[in-house]
């Protein structure tokens, strides 16, 4: 069975972390409110936000299949792969913003 790490940052609002994760390794956040921001993942990304802005920059090496769903908001254009090797990208956002970043650069990973 997969291990789990979980986080709890309860009701601070100024927590700010950074975490890699290694490749193949999946990510899965569950909130109320929050800005997340994806460099280039190398894994599943899954996200439930009532409210908050996720900023995705996709690797330009990688493949993605994106289910992308904003309530009341605004979601960037996303081009989506339908080869089945392809990493899972599923976010959804009841009041916010999923933007697109261009990325610099994949040769500073791994």
């Amino acid at each position: 069975k997969a291990s789990v790490f979980s986080f709890d940052f309860g009701k601070d609002a100024s927590v700010k972390c950074n975490i890699a994760l290694p490749a193949k390794i999946k990510a899965s956040l569950d909130g109320v409110n929050g800005k997340l921001t994806f460099d280039q993942p190398k894994g599943d990304v899954t996200v439930n936000l009532k409210n908050g802005k996720v900023s995705l920059a996709p690797s330009p090496t990688l493949k993605y299949n994106y289910n992308l769903t904003v309530q009341n908001g605004v979601t960037d254009t996303f081009d989506s792969s339908d080869d089945p090797k392809a990493l899972k990208v599923k976010i959804q956002i009841g009041h916010g913003k999923i933007l697109y970043d261009e990325t610099e650069s994949d040769s500073d990973e791994d």
